[in-house]
């Protein structure tokens, strides 16, 4: 693929997809407060009441637990990945 090409898909990203895009290349490194942020974007509801999770709800009911213990591991940045595209 010509520079020129890939230089103007990386501009036309927008600060969100270009988040999710190094998420998806490098599930490590990650912060709740960046879980809540994509969540917030795509319409899904997250709580979070005195425990160690939070819990992030679909407008379709389905739901995802994700523990808070600073840098979340990769397998729940997977995870919430998945719970995204379905």
């Amino acid at each position: 693929m010509p520079y020129d090409i890939v230089l103007d898909i990386i501009l036309a990203m927008t600060k969100h997809e270009k988040m999710l895009a190094r998420m998806l290349n490098n599930p490590q490194g990650w912060t709740i407060e960046n879980l809540k942020a994509i969540a917030s974007r795509h319409g899904i509801e997250w709580r979070q009441k005195n425990t160690s999770h939070v819990t992030f709800r679909r407008p379709d009911g389905k739901i995802i637990p994700i523990p808070v213990h600073g840098e979340i591991k990769p397998i729940y940045i997977k995870g919430f990945l998945n719970f995204l595209e379905d």
